[in-house]
């Protein structure tokens, strides 16, 4: 069985993954869920151009990412990378033996209606009602919910976090 790795992430793959989050984890293949860019040859190829081929990077609709999280996994380690939370919904009953889901980069979206200020150098994160809805599915399920920047930064769980969300 892979270790499974789900970070939420609006960059997807970047250079933060594959130098930090990649290495600490020791991760052997990501896949980015994103519909329009596993559409978009052009800009796919732009985002894996920098990836090294070991950790086979694959940029995947939600449907691939169904399928290939429906079947036996190859790789020991997995890093699974979405946009949103409430992308999670979707693949919730795929996700449930992750071994945590990492609250990364979360810019404003059109639907956001909570704000977090302040929990890294710089940092703010952004959700709509339905990331918060589904982080909290996640976290009263019993998946591991954090948010970590970086792996050498500390971890703050759910709970602590959504306590900083306010309103926008």
């Amino acid at each position: 069985m892979a270790n499974l790795h789900v970070r939420i992430d609006d960059r997807l793959i970047h250079g933060q993954i594959v130098t930090a989050w990649a290495k600490s984890l020791n991760i052997k293949r990501v896949i980015a869920i994103d519909d329009d860019i596993a559409n978009n040859e052009m800009v796919q190829g732009i985002m894996l151009m920098g990836i090294p081929k070991d950790y086979r990077p694959q940029v995947v609709t939600l449907e691939t990412a169904i399928k290939i999280l429906s079947e036996q996994l190859d790789s020991k380690n997995i890093l699974l990378i979405t946009r949103f939370a409430k992308n999670l919904r979707t693949i919730k009953d795929y996700i449930k033996t992750a071994q945590e889901v990492n609250i990364g980069n979360c810019s404003k979206q059109s639907d956001s209606v909570y704000i977090s200020k302040g929990i890294g150098v710089g940092q703010v994160l952004s959700f709509s009602q339905a990331d918060v809805d589904v982080l909290d599915e996640l976290h009263n399920e019993g998946i591991k919910v954090i948010f970590q920047q970086m792996p050498s930064d500390k971890v703050i769980d759910w709970p602590t976090l959504k306590q900083t969300l306010k309103a926008n």
